[in-house]
């Protein structure tokens, strides 16, 4: 994906991720520390998460279409290499949100059985990557557009 509305599809599709995986990061932290929340809300979060997943993967398409184009290839490689890790960090978060919401529905009540600490674990590092390499992410590439104008 190059273009939307004629314009370069990248600056517009980035401003979804950009939103939404902090937005999930919180909300996943959220499901592991407050367990009702997690009984609550676990589905519509997961969806979101998932939703949050494709977003960042159209981004980075587009990223890559943007780069072919407009970029030197050597000045975008950071940008890139981070991108690429912000969207697998994503893609995990999601799956191990769904794994937990999964869990929840099927283990006890008190979620300490061994699987739900280890995905709640798993949340817990993966969300926090995520915001990290999402604020990262897009620090390189405001670097990258704005630097030297």
């Amino acid at each position: 994906m190059d273009e939307l509305f004629g314009l370069p599809a990248h600056p517009l599709l980035v401003h979804f991720p950009v939103v939404a995986i902090p937005t999930f990061t919180l909300l996943a932290l959220a499901m592991v520390l407050v367990p009702s929340f997690r009984d609550r809300f676990g589905k519509v979060i997961a969806v979101f998460g998932l939703v949050a997943a494709l977003g960042t993967i159209f981004a980075a398409q587009s990223g890559e279409a943007m780069a072919e184009r407009w970029f030197n290839r050597e000045l975008v490689e950071t940008h890139e290499s981070l991108g690429e890790t912000l969207r697998f960090l994503v893609i995990a978060l999601s799956v191990v949100v769904i794994g937990l919401v999964a869990n929840a529905k099927r283990s006890s009540a008190t979620g300490k059985d061994p699987a739900s600490l280890l995905l709640s674990a798993g949340v817990l590092v993966l969300a926090v990557l995520s915001a990290i390499w999402t604020i990262r992410t897009g620090h390189e590439g405001a670097r990258l557009t704005w630097e030297n104008r």
